[in-house]
């Protein structure tokens, strides 16, 4: 069972933990961005590095209204 003060310093991890997942989530979209430029800039829908295959194709979403 949790004390008081052990219990907050859990929160203030959790809150941490939280930020840091956000900022990292952030930085994964940049990454992201920054191979879809190249991809995109280059005119390539697939590329292929030492490491790994890299396919981009744009994509579009229709959704549709049920209620109409």
């Amino acid at each position: 069972m949790y004390h008081k003060k052990e219990l907050e310093n859990k929160v203030q991890e959790l809150r941490s933990l939280k930020a840091m997942k956000e900022e990292l989530e952030n930085e994964l979209k940049a990454v992201e961005r920054e191979i879809v430029s190249y991809m995109t800039e280059n005119g390539i829908d697939t590329e292929i590095t030492d490491t790994a295959k890299i396919t981009y194709k744009p994509q579009s979403r229709i959704t549709l209204d049920k209620d109409k």
